[in-house]
């Protein structure tokens, strides 16, 4: 996955760590379910499965626009 992710989709890491490092098995086994979704999908869509991925994190920010 190291390897897919950053040698060949070209992305790096920009965080400290990536996932939590002590992860249930219940989490283990809804990571696996995704990623398998996903691969699911990449090998029926290709490179435009790509463009419908939305990832982010859980920075807020506020914003006041007194003007609007």
């Amino acid at each position: 996955m190291y390897t897919i992710v950053s040698k060949d989709l070209g992305y790096r890491k920009l965080c400290a760590r990536w996932v939590p490092k002590m992860l249930t098995d219940d989490h283990k086994t809804q990571r696996m379910a995704s990623a398998l979704t996903f691969l699911t999908h990449y090998h029926n869509e290709g490179e435009d499965f790509f463009k419908f991925i939305v990832n982010g994190d859980e920075t807020w920010v506020l914003y006041d626009n007194p003007e609007t």
